[in-house]
């Protein structure tokens, strides 16, 4: 996961701000889901985001993907998608319209995302 959103200027913006960490694994809880089905059929990035969301009291998983977040709900965790994350980065004052537009391009660019016409107009508004 950490290799997908560096990926983007989103990191070292967020890198500021204190209760935003990099961590690892832990072993145990990867041995436990992989005994889930549809854990195998996600890639490594979501596969990494729901363990350590499980390992976090009140974590949030920021996930666009379909699987993961289904998986996710029902092991309990709260999920997120990326356009309902940057809106509230945007009501929450800490990104302008020109940083959207920057972090927009670049999940294009980057990543192959891309958002429905009226959430663009919404995020770039």
């Amino acid at each position: 996961m950490y290799h997908e959103v560096a990926l983007t200027d989103l990191l070292p913006a967020l890198h500021v701000f204190l209760w935003v960490t990099v961590e690892s694994l832990p072993a145990s809880q990867v041995q436990a889901l992989l005994r889930h089905a549809a854990f195998h059929r996600l890639g490594q990035g979501e596969q990494e985001a729901i363990v350590l969301a499980l390992e976090r009291q009140g974590a949030v998983l920021l996930t666009n993907d379909n699987q993961a977040r289904r998986l996710a709900g029902s092991l309990g965790v709260q999920v997120v998608n990326i356009p309902a994350f940057l809106l509230a980065c945007k009501r929450a004052g800490l990104l302008d319209r020109e940083a959207m537009a920057n972090l927009v391009a670049d999940l294009r660019e980057k990543d192959h995302y891309g958002f429905r016409q009226d959430v663009l107009n919404l995020l770039l508004s």
